[in-house]
Formats: C-alpha cells, sequence, structure tokens
C-alpha cells in the first residue's frame, strides 16, 4: 500500500456568520510505501519544502448547518494543495452526535460512494479530539 499522512495543526477562524478562514500551521508531510500495517510512515521532506508554502496559505470556505459549501483559495494554490483542504474540511460535514464515539457510514467522493468510519477520541487532559477517517475502497 501507500499513502500520506499530514500532521500539523488546523486553525480556523470566522470571518463571518457562515464564513471562514482554514490555516495550516507548521505541516509536514509523511509517506508510506510497503507492507500495511508493519513498515512506518517516513518524512517526506522534498514533498513538504515544496508544497510548504502553499499549505501555509490560507483559504476560505463556507459552512451553514453542518454543511461546506463554496471553497476559494488565492491564485497560486495548486490543485494538489486544494484538494489537501477539500480533505481537512470534509472532516466538518459530519454531525457529530455526544452518545456515540463510532460513526458508520456511505459518503459519496472521487472513488463514488463508498463504506466511510469515523472514530472520535477525545482527550480531556490535553483539550483535544482526535478524529480518523477512513474509507473502504474495497466497499465503493
Amino acid at each position: 500500500r501507500a499513502g500520506v499522512k499530514i500532521r500539523g495543526k488546523v486553525l480556523i477562524s470566522a470571518t463571518s456568520a457562515n464564513d471562514y478562514i482554514l490555516k495550516l500551521v507548521d505541516p509536514q508531510l509523511l509517506e508510506y510505501s510497503g507492507i500495511w500495517p508493519k513498515d512506518p510512515f517516513h518524512p517526506a521532506t522534498k514533498l513538504t519544502t515544496a508544497l510548504a508554502t502553499q499549505l501555509s496559505t490560507p483559504i476560505k470556505f463556507e459552512y451553514t448547518n453542518g454543511v461546506v459549501g463554496r471553497l476559494a483559495a488565492p491564485p497560486g494554490v495548486s490543485t494538489t494543495v486544494l484538494n489537501i483542504y477539500r480533505g481537512i474540511i470534509n472532516l466538518l460535514q459530519l454531525n457529530v452526535k455526544k452518545t456515540q464515539n463510532v460513526y458508520e457510514m456511505q459518503e459519496s467522493g472521487a472513488h463514488g460512494v463508498c463504506k466511510t468510519n469515523y472514530v472520535i477520541r477525545e482527550d480531556a487532559r490535553a483539550e483535544r479530539i482526535h478524529l480518523t477517517m477512513t474509507k473502504d475502497l474495497n466497499h465503493c
């Protein structure tokens, strides 16, 4: 299998009732190529360096009632980086219920309608919420 992992902080701030700015702080890309789940992710320093400026560029998006709308990026942001932002923003389109921490659903995407799982873990001591999204490309 092969894949990419992105580490960093995501800062979201409101500019109006339905408009928000998203910015990545200290983005780091890691690449994976090997036998799942034995092999580790390795830092992709060349890719991180090449995309660092674009990944640190803030973008604007609409968000109303749990649905992400229009996405606006300044000129110079590549399609690849815009798709990375779309992937991050896609996590916001989940209506979270307080009584549950695992969600299974069918979601449409580039591969068709696929089985998608969300797992939510809360770390109250660190004041963080960990949201993991997995998409089963074998069930599309």
